[in-house]
């Protein structure tokens, strides 16, 4: 990790320790935790992996480290054992002043080196033409923007993709819809994707009441895979409506790509790759199908082609897979989708493996997002859509906002209200651990109270308003010492752990760390203002003093908000 406060403070309380204790010569920074009551110290040592080779039990070894002088004075001012934990108490003005030394760098503060330029690839969110955005898509492109920054800032070198599914049977069900049912008729102008959408659910949901038609729809899927002049045509015009609207409502989202892969151009070529897999024995032939038995594995058996030639995802991942690699030339690549894939990218890894394959692939799966009356599914229909989420949530926020400030042009409070409605979004796709279900609760979403977007854009601001409001901020020498307040201390304490808060997000694939950090960095802050004033501080030196803290801990949050890609907003 690159040099920050914490990671300079525990070297030293490491480096101290190992001179002083034989038995804690492997001892290392990963080894400090933090307290979880702020009254027992700032940073511990739990005691227990190193009581054997001490020769006492675990609170016998912390007492007696604890009972020693105190270790890197510099930083700490005291220590104390409680139970298995030795507790070490920071100097508040040692730790302010290293955390607004670290703040002045031009550099990123919340980076580290973990990545050391490593080339990897984000592939994301893989959404499927001639089917609608819905709020479940939301959560996979905010997972993987916000991983995207995360690696960056971690020392990747990224590359993001897109890869569309543009063929298919879910294409092939709203085509067959679209000819039977609907031949001639025009989609609403402006809205053509979202008329795709009802027309896939409308074929999904006949071919469930009617198996009879199943030959039909086949016959569409195997038109289109040939080839088929009028059928292609079809899909070509259709096609376009679909991805036009996709890239707007990604572009929203703050999805960037190096390249958008599709489905369709690499088909073909991964039906020469099952060709070759069957030539060597790798797969073989079972009622018509071409399959690989992954039993043994315990994998189960994994379809490569169906029993009427036409292909499936695994005909076209296999030649995906070694596409990307060609042509950018990765260390690594990553796949986000939700849990459901899971098995099917174990047998895909395996598939690649099999066939000589041996690029680093890895599968981020993320869990459902499910509406307080229930689960979402394309093919009944029965979604929320994210454009009619987004315009909901936008209008609301819109009232809100005028209520606040009447004053305000109609176009300074449509930004803000987009703005806060795609932070209530991101923010309440990205709080929860990937592997957690989604219960989302768009009022919640877009409360300025509580674990919300708009809640950590409404902080921003009133760290804004206050520094506006100092005028000359804190110019001139800082007297850290003046920061003598536990809640002061608490907030650089919290503010210092950015640079750890990214680099283990980004090794757990896990932004929540990240939304979960600067939420408390706001709960922290509401206390510092509420108990340390600022505008009305005893002097002007405890003013200036408090100023920088302010300024700080702005710093660390719009990083924060930046990361996640939640846009900022300067006044509310």
């Amino acid at each position: 990790m690159k040099k920050n406060p914490l990671h300079i403070i525990k070297s030293a309380i490491v480096e101290d320790l190992k001179k002083r204790h034989a038995f804690l010569s492997a001892l290392g920074e990963d080894a400090l935790v933090y307290p979880p009551d702020t009254k027992f110290g700032d940073i511990a040592l739990p005691c227990f992996a190193y009581a054997k080779s001490a020769g006492k039990n675990p609170a016998e070894l912390a007492r007696a480290i604890a009972e020693s002088r105190v270790v890197a004075s510099e930083w700490v001012s005291a220590i104390n054992a409680a139970g298995p934990y030795v507790n070490f108490v920071l100097k508040s003005d040692s730790l302010a002043r290293a955390l607004f030394a670290a703040l002045k760098k031009p550099v990123f503060f919340g980076t580290n080196d973990l990545g050391k330029g490593e080339r990897v690839m984000i592939e994301y969110p893989s959404p499927n033409t001639h089917k609608e955005f819905h709020i479940g898509h939301v959560r996979n492109v905010c997972l993987g923007v916000a991983l995207t920054h995360l690696y960056e800032a971690s020392g990747f070198k990224m590359a993001q993709v897109d890869y569309t599914n543009d063929l298919g049977s879910h294409v092939a069900k709203c085509l067959w819809a679209l000819m039977k049912f609907h031949k001639g008729e025009k989609p609403p102008r402006g809205r053509e994707a979202r008329w795709l959408g009802a027309l896939y659910a409308e074929g999904a949901q006949k071919l469930e009441a009617h198996p009879e038609y199943a030959p039909e729809v086949s016959e569409v899927l195997q038109k289109l895979e040939a080839r088929d002049k009028a059928v292609r045509a079809l899909w070509k015009k259709t096609r376009a409506w679909s991805i036009k609207g996709m890239d707007g409502y990604l572009k929203e989202l703050g999805a960037r790509y190096k390249r958008e892969f599709f489905e369709s151009e690499v088909k073909d070529e991964g039906k020469k790759i099952v060709a070759e897999l069957l030539e060597k024995g790798i797969a073989k032939k079972s009622q018509g199908a071409v399959i690989i038995d992954m039993s043994a594995q315990g994998f189960g058996v994994m379809l490569l082609l169906k029993s009427d030639g036409t292909g499936l995802y695994a005909t076209s991942d296999l030649a995906l897979a070694r596409k990307k690699f060609k042509l950018f030339k990765i260390d690594r690549s990553i796949n986000i989708t939700d849990v459901r894939q899971s098995l099917y990218f174990k047998q895909l890894f395996h598939a690649l493996a099999l066939s000589g394959f041996t690029q680093k692939m890895t599968h981020i799966g993320y869990e459902f997002v499910r509406l307080p009356e229930g689960a979402m599914a394309s093919r009944t229909g029965r979604v929320i859509l994210y454009e009619d989420m987004r315009d909901e949530i936008i209008s609301a926020a819109a009232e809100e906002t005028k209520k606040r400030h009447p004053e305000w042009s109609a176009r300074k409070i449509a930004d803000t209200a987009h703005a806060l409605a795609l932070a209530g979004l991101k923010f309440g796709m990205l709080k929860y651990d990937p592997s957690k279900v989604i219960v989302f609760d768009k009022k919640e979403a877009l409360s300025f109270e509580g674990f919300t977007g708009p809640y950590l854009l409404y902080t921003f601001a009133r760290m804004n308003s206050l520094l506006k409001k100092t005028r000359s901020g804190a110019r001139g020498l800082v007297d850290a010492a003046l920061l003598a307040d536990a809640h002061e201390k608490q907030l650089a304490l919290h503010a210092a752990r950015l640079p750890e808060i990214v680099q283990s997000a980004t090794e757990n694939n896990n932004p929540s760390e990240l939304a979960q950090y600067a939420y408390k960095l706001c709960q922290l802050f509401a206390g510092f203002y509420e108990h340390c004033p600022v505008l009305r501080a005893p002097n002007k030196e405890v003013a200036r003093a408090r100023v920088a803290l302010v300024q700080a801990a702005q710093n660390v949050l719009e990083q924060s908000l930046k990361l996640l890609d939640i846009p900022l907003i300067q006044e509310m």
